[in-house]
C-alpha cells in the first residue's frame, strides 16, 4: 500500500506542475504462487503433526487458496487507492481518462 501511495503522490506532483498524465504508464505486479508455497509448507508441517483426520481435512482444504485470497484482497486495497478522489479530479481537470491496470503473476511453483 506504500508503493500505491508513494507512486500516487508522485503522479499527483506531477499532474500539479503540468506534467501531462498520458505520457505515464505503469504496471504493479507481485507473485502470487510464492505465497502458496511458504504457506503450503507450513500447512504440510502441520498436517503432518495434526492427529484428528477432520483437522487434516480442514488444513489440506486450505492448500493453494491463500494466494488467491490475498490477490483479492491486494485488489480491493489497489481499487480504494488508484482510484482515490484527488487523482480522479487532477486528471478530469486536464481532460485526461484515468487508467490504471493491475497484473498479478503466477509463477510455477
Amino acid at each position: 500500500m506504500q508503493v500505491a501511495e508513494a507512486y500516487l503522490a508522485g503522479l499527483e506532483k506531477y499532474i500539479a506542475g503540468g506534467g501531462d498524465s498520458s505520457h505515464v504508464a505503469s504496471v504493479a505486479s507481485f507473485f502470487v504462487s510464492r505465497i502458496d508455497s511458504a504457506v503450503d509448507k507450513q500447512l504440510d508441517e502441520k498436517i503432518a503433526k495434526a492427529n484428528d483426520p477432520t483437522e487434516k481435512a480442514r488444513l489440506s482444504a486450505l492448500k493453494g487458496k491463500v494466494a488467491i485470497a490475498n490477490a483479492k484482497m491486494a485488489y480491493q486495497d489497489y481499487k480504494k487507492t488508484v482510484f482515490r478522489i484527488p487523482l480522479g479530479q487532477a486528471r478530469s481537470e486536464r481532460g485526461k481518462t484515468a487508467t490504471a491496470a493491475v497484473g498479478l503473476d503466477g509463477d510455477e511453483k
